[in-house]
């Protein structure tokens, strides 16, 4: 299957190039073979396949007179759209603009933070690049910008890092969670004030937000509702609260106290990623949708947890080894979830497989595949609405 080239590829290249800052042709080739999968996949992807319909449907009208604010895409993504399909171009076109885009971003700050660039891209690979690829097409430019402006966050060039931020708002509104970012640049992160800051999200969530949001209307307020509606039980929050806060919790004391290692450049980023991890106490959806930015640097600072473990004696070394598997024991299970009562036989992988290409459209096995792909994707969309 053509997903386990890149991965196979990944980790062929961390086995083969050991030393820092080796291998930077196999690099650049990987991140060639990860866009392609992307870009020129067919029908691939629950949200993919609804973009699409989205773009086959889209108004060639005046765009300048288009009232953003009424419609549910952000205006960013709406120009996308309307300037592929204004220029005669098909919905791949838009796929493998977003896929080239957000993916050298991706291996680009993976390479200038990770300490085993080719580790973090396996763990990318493996755990987010459907998700990140052929989901949330409008959120992941969003948390590209936010990833760009990393550098400018870090050396408090606020200027480049609110432009950024600015544009990514206009592919996805979620990033405006971001603008409150360097308000907490000097903030100290203590478990003492972590409990303080859930209560004050909590009084802000469901006291002060609904206020202002029902002022600015449109997209914002329709996104805060769908989000606050769709939140999970209390197992559901349960849950969520051990893989946001818990979890990385242990990693950052194991590390600082057990490992003693040096200060990690992504701690700048310690109290904004636990103020939106607590926002999951009080709503699971928006929670789990705000803590998406924080994907790629979750994986470079346990990536390189695990690296460090491995180097600091056996006894961690083995440690290691058990604490890298925890993050793919709670995925893959979503992955194998029974889906029967949208489409028969299926699983949630189905979505994304049997891969198929924009180059095999034509063939008629590949058709009878996205036939039943548009038809599970469609069934599931129907019956989460109801």
């Amino acid at each position: 299957m053509i997903y386990f080239l890149a991965l196979s590829l990944s980790v062929f290249f961390a086995f083969k190039y050991k030393r820092y800052g080796r291998g930077r042709y196999a690099y650049v080739f990987l991140c060639i073979v990860v866009i392609l999968i992307s870009g020129l996949r067919y029908k691939v992807g629950g949200d993919s396949i609804r973009y699409e319909d989205y773009f086959n449907l889209f108004d060639k009208g005046d765009i300048l007179g288009y009232s953003f604010a009424a419609e549910t895409i952000e205006p960013g993504w709406i120009f996308l759209n309307y300037l592929v399909h204004s220029l005669g171009g098909e919905f791949w076109i838009v796929q493998m603009i977003h896929a080239t885009f957000i993916n050298i971003v991706i291996f680009w700050v993976i390479n200038r933070y990770a300490l085993k660039r080719f580790l973090a891209v396996f763990m990318y690979l493996a755990l987010n690049y459907f998700y990140l690829n052929m989901e949330i097409l409008r959120a992941s430019i969003a948390i590209a910008l936010f990833l760009l402006a990393i550098p400018s966050y870090i050396n408090r060039k606020w200027v480049k890092y609110y432009l950024l931020i600015f544009i990514g708002c206009l592919f996805h509104f979620s990033a405006l969670i971001l603008l409150l970012f360097p308000l907490l640049r000097n903030y100290r992160f203590t478990v003492r004030r972590l409990f303080q800051l859930v209560i004050l999200m909590y009084i802000g969530i469901l006291f002060v937000a609904p206020p202002i949001l029902s002022a600015i209307g449109g997209r914002v307020l329709y996104n805060y509702n769908t989000y606050i509606e769709a939140s999970m039980n209390i197992n559901g929050v349960i849950k969520l609260i051990i893989c946001y806060m818990l979890f990385p919790l242990i990693i950052i004391c194991l590390r600082n106290k057990n490992l003693k290692s040096s200060v990690h450049p992504m701690n700048v980023f310690l109290s904004p990623y636990f103020i939106v991890a607590s926002i999951s106490m009080i709503s699971t959806a928006i929670g789990g949708r705000l803590i998406e930015f924080f994907t790629i640097i979750n994986i470079i600072v346990f990536t390189d947890f695990i690296v460090e473990a491995w180097r600091y004696s056996l006894f961690w070394r083995r440690i290691s080894v058990a604490i890298f598997t925890i993050p793919y024991l709670y995925v893959y299970p979503g992955y194998l979830a029974d889906t029967s009562m949208y489409a028969p036989s299926t699983h949630y992988y189905n979505l994304w497989y049997p891969y198929t290409s924009i180059l095999e459209r034509n063939d008629a096995v590949i058709k009878r595949q996205v036939e039943f792909r548009e038809y599970f994707v469609h069934n599931m969309m129907f019956m989460q609405n109801k």
